[in-house]
């Protein structure tokens, strides 16, 4: 059980995910801070809608608010998917439209590939002008900040620029001259294929990657990917999906968000500042000439397994830093450091409120039958 926690709440930003018969309306997939530098990598692999219909609208939204304001949008608009209003009003904004900067990744089963769109409201003409696609990480640029200046949205790496010599693309996504003007024709006019497929038994299965790259500090901030199933919001109608997905979000090297950067180091600081008040608490005991009793060190026993697990959340949130994944073994230490102080801690405010080595040094049947009670509860607490 303590494996399943640990695998559950590590934040590794490497994901796998494996989506078997699922037929939810819309999958709310990764929360991220990005800074400059940041970059999202999608990989959708074996793509297969049970029963599938070329005209069915399936695909992704990206978006970036201060909070996760597109949940809400979702949940209180079940009456029409949010790909199909996008595509209707592709033209002119939509009263409809979820306020804040949206793109919209489509997949597009006729013509093979994905087809990017945005919202048309203002906060996107703002904030989608320098944001860049490509189809793997192969084609983004390395990132090379500069130093005493911050990056101008129109300028530096982090400003698009539709004309591009063929060598200066390489490896990114082609790009269509478009006459359109709005703030989102650098990304309606990129081009990301898909491939395709086939068992022998005809069944097709799609598979799609893009990037998104972060390039400079206009577009930093919370970004939310969400998969839609647009079938299902027809009434009567229920379509099965079967894909899996691998997703790397890091900033330039860092496999943390934004606001968890700082996190190992302070657990670190934490758990040294722990263990040292542990060491004091025992030097003053060994010091003391008053009474002593047994709780006193159980005292010390509990500030030192508060260290303890500081330093193995701290471990686990440096391999997820570096690595982007954690290492199991230093998440289930975490967690058992964490269940130990927790049941130390109990067990020490029980103690003190029966009692015990203060007034008597036997505990009566009644405390026993608290302890027997109240400490599996409270083991239970800490578990969920």
């Amino acid at each position: 059980m303590i494996i399943n926690i640990a695998f559950h709440f590590s934040c590794a930003r490497i994901h796998k995910l494996d989506i078997k018969d699922d037929g939810r309306k819309y999958i709310a997939i990764s929360t991220f801070g990005f800074y400059e530098g940041g970059m999202l990598d999608v990989k959708l692999h074996n793509f297969k809608a049970t029963p599938f219909n070329e005209k069915d609208v399936f695909g992704f939204s990206l978006d970036r608010t201060l909070t996760d304001a597109m949940k809400l949008y979702l949940d209180s608009h079940q009456e029409g998917c949010l790909l199909q209003q996008v595509q209707s009003d592709s033209n002119e904004a939509s009263h409809s439209e979820p306020n804040g900067a949206v793109i919209y990744f489509i997949l597009d089963f006729k013509e093979k590939r994905l087809r990017i769109n945005c919202s048309h409201n203002k906060q996107s003409a703002s904030d989608l002008r320098s944001i860049r696609i490509y189809r793997n990480s192969s084609g983004v640029p390395p990132f090379r900040p500069k130093r005493g200046s911050s990056v101008s949205q129109y300028s530096g790496p982090g400003f698009v620029r539709q004309r591009r010599s063929a060598s200066e693309t390489e490896g990114s996504a082609n790009v269509k001259r478009s006459s359109d003007t709005s703030s989102c024709s650098h990304l309606e006019a990129i081009e990301l294929p898909m491939t395709v497929t086939e068992n022998p038994d005809g069944t097709k299965y799609f598979n799609a990657n893009f990037v998104v790259f972060v390039a400079s500090e206009s577009d930093e901030g919370l970004y939310n990917l969400y998969f839609h199933n647009c079938a299902n919001y027809k009434e009567g109608q229920f379509v099965a999906l079967d894909f899996s997905m691998e997703i790397e979000e890091n900033n330039n090297g860092n496999f943390l968000s934004a606001g968890e950067m700082p996190l190992p180091a302070l657990y670190f600081m934490m758990s040294l500042l722990f263990f040292l008040s542990g060491c004091f608490w025992v030097f003053i005991l060994r010091k003391s000439k008053q009474l002593l009793f047994k709780i006193h060190y159980l005292m010390a026993v509990l500030v030192y397994l508060k260290s303890l697990s500081l330093m193995f959340h701290g471990i686990n949130f440096h391999f997820i830093q570096t690595k982007g994944e954690h290492v199991a073994a230093w998440a289930i230490l975490y967690y058992v450091a964490h269940l130990l102080k927790g049941a130390v801690l109990f067990i020490t405010i029980v103690l003190v409120g029966t009692g015990w080595t203060f007034i008597k040094h036997i505990l009566s049947e009644k405390d026993k039958k608290i302890f027997m009670i109240v400490i599996p509860l409270q083991a239970n607490s800490l578990l969920m």
